[in-house]
């Protein structure tokens, strides 16, 4: 098992993302996971996810692991509005 130094920010497991998230697909888990997130940065997306990101001071924008996360787990909304049949 490789130490972890007491200044580094232990890495999400699978686990916290599936509490962090709910449920998600395996392939979504690991692509997550292939990330490395830290348990913050998941923590963090997990805010925006909520919402709760919308409420940081408007300079405050997800970090590239965050937004990175926040595009595997939240669903793509179509660009183009649907027509109804």
């Amino acid at each position: 098992m490789k130490k972890q130094k007491l200044h580094e920010r232990p890495l999400a497991s699978s686990a916290d993302i599936q509490r962090l998230f709910g449920e998600l697909d395996a392939s979504t888990i690991s692509a997550v996971m292939s990330l490395g997130p830290t348990l913050a940065e998941a923590e963090e997306a997990a805010l925006w996810t909520a919402g709760e990101g919308e409420t940081l001071p408007e300079a405050h924008q997800p970090g590239s692991v965050i937004a990175q996360i926040l595009d595997l787990v939240v669903p793509e909304e179509d660009d183009e509005p649907r027509t109804p049949r």
